[in-house]
């Protein structure tokens, strides 16, 4: 292999930053091939970011405002003392929400 020992005047006389590696060892090697860069997610990774993509939609439906009828009709139900809801509804709910 020559190296080519007038690497940094060339290099200043080029002006250039990007120098091919044929530049400094004289084009007697061959240049490497380019490496593309990857990114994949482990398993735990993407069950995490499912898990956050769960969340973030049962945030937007829990903060979602309610329609003026539901409330009307709930206030109605209140006043009537006919609004009942069981605590096995509530756990379904709140299971359902989860799961």
């Amino acid at each position: 292999m020559k190296i080519n020992t007038n690497v940094y005047k060339q290099y200043v006389k080029s002006g250039n930053s990007k120098v091919s590696r044929s530049f400094f060892y004289g084009g007697t090697e061959k240049a490497s091939v380019e490496k593309k860069d990857s990114f994949s997610l482990s398993s735990e990774a993407s069950m995490f970011r499912q898990c956050g993509g769960v969340i973030k939609d049962s945030v937007s439906e829990i903060t979602a405002p309610a329609s003026k009828s539901r409330i009307n009709t709930l206030r109605q139900q209140i006043a009537d003392g006919s609004y009942n809801v069981s605590s096995g509804q509530v756990a379904d709910a709140i299971l359902d929400r989860i799961v």
